[in-house]
């Protein structure tokens, strides 16, 4: 009987120290849980910030392609106002037939001047 009470003491040891280990263990399955939520809401917040950049990227893209179309048409009429001989810059009339007295402020008849001063320069009606 002896020997079976020392056996039965080892056992009683040995649950305990299960018991321990089960609840270690259950602590760091909560722990290791809590931990995988953390990184899972971080991922999220990278992918989210990740996407609103990638947007914003697209966005830019856009922009300046539009800039580059505005650019475009700009140099096309700079190139056709070179062409026919008549443009203004800072306020000063440059082509055929504008003086040093013409400046920003055109009356009517001055605008009839340039207009026909420029249609003639261009060969008549494009």
């Amino acid at each position: 009987q002896n020997a079976t009470k020392t056996k039965l003491s080892e056992l009683q040891q040995h649950k305990k120290i299960l018991k321990r280990e089960v609840i270690d263990l259950r602590k760091k399955i909560d722990e290791c849980g809590s931990e995988n939520t953390t990184v899972a809401h971080e991922y999220e917040k990278i992918k989210t910030s990740y996407q609103a950049e990638k947007e914003r990227n697209a966005t830019l893209e856009r922009y300046i392609d539009r800039l580059e179309k505005q650019v475009g048409v700009q140099q096309n009429m700079m190139e056709i106002m070179s062409q026919t001989g008549g443009a203004s810059f800072v306020g000063k009339m440059v082509g055929p037939g504008v003086t040093q007295n013409d400046s920003m402020s055109v009356g009517s008849h001055q605008l009839r001047r340039m207009t026909s001063d420029l249609g003639s320069v261009g060969g008549g009606s494009q």
